[in-house]
């Protein structure tokens, strides 16, 4: 049978928000324990940029078991593996210099309900101070600008802690400049993700080796699930246009997972 149209309200935002025992997934937002069963929001078309990365990987995979997903374009620079096989699932290959291009693909939806970014590299990985910028502010505001055209109404954008528009450090000033600019845009709602150090399994990036030796950091794969979860299954407040989760809050989500086997 066709699924419910049936119209549930979000509470305000709670602190207090825990894993739904029926779903087993975290909602930050307080909400109807029947919201998913009887929810009109179905069906929806989710766009991604980084979906090859350590956090883009399970944060695919979680979107591809969501219920409420009906189709994922993931935009790359070529087609990747290791994706579960899903008739949801779609990869485009563009160049990110002209990620507009994209729209030309007669397999490429015309419109998208929410969009999801977790490019990101390193100062060492991307080689210079300018390769490094293209990537993770212009790449990254160029897709923000192609969703805001396709109609996405929630963007979910990756960026770090301590991200800051008017540092004199390259990572953090290009972290916090691309939050600004994708903010200008004007999304109905837009989720910051600013997560603290992360642990990437086996890692090539030579720092976080060191770090995650002494300190603990979250595993990308839970933050890619937390990620997925909160963004498709939670609805905000109507006032709340900006939210940013900090490094506690996403631990706070991550540690609420139910355990793996």
């Amino acid at each position: 049978s066709p699924p419910s149209t049936t119209t549930t309200t979000a509470a305000p935002y709670s602190s207090n928000a825990s894993f739904s025992s029926s779903t087993s997934t975290y909602h930050p937002y307080t909400r109807s324990t029947d919201y998913i069963a009887n929810s009109s929001i179905v069906a929806m078309r989710v766009l991604v940029i980084g979906g090859s990365g350590a956090t883009g990987r399970p944060l695919i995979n979680q979107l591809l078991s969501l219920p409420e997903v009906s189709h994922v374009s993931l935009l790359g620079r070529k087609k990747y593996d290791g994706f579960p096989e899903s008739e949801k699932f779609h990869q485009h290959i563009v160049d990110f210099k002209n990620i507009a291009e994209v729209s030309k693909d007669p397999s490429f939806l015309k419109e998208y309900d929410v969009a999801y970014s977790t490019l990101g590299t390193t100062r060492a990985q991307a080689g210079s101070d300018e390769a490094f910028y293209l990537i993770d502010y212009t790449y990254t505001v160029n897709f923000a600008t192609l969703a805001k055209k396709l109609g996405v109404k929630k963007f979910h954008l990756l960026t770090s802690q301590g991200s800051n528009a008017s540092s004199w450090f390259l990572y953090p000033r290009t972290k916090g400049q691309c939050e600004e600019a994708v903010k200008k845009l004007g999304f109905d709602y837009l989720s910051i993700w600013q997560p603290g150090l992360l642990e990437r399994g086996n890692t090539d990036r030579f720092l976080e080796k060191i770090a995650t030796a002494i300190l603990s950091g979250l595993p990308t794969t839970k933050l890619g699930k937390v990620m997925a979860s909160v963004g498709i299954q939670s609805t905000p407040p109507a006032s709340e246009k900006v939210k940013y989760f900090s490094n506690s809050e996403i631990w706070k989500m991550a540690d609420a997972l139910p355990d793996e086997n």
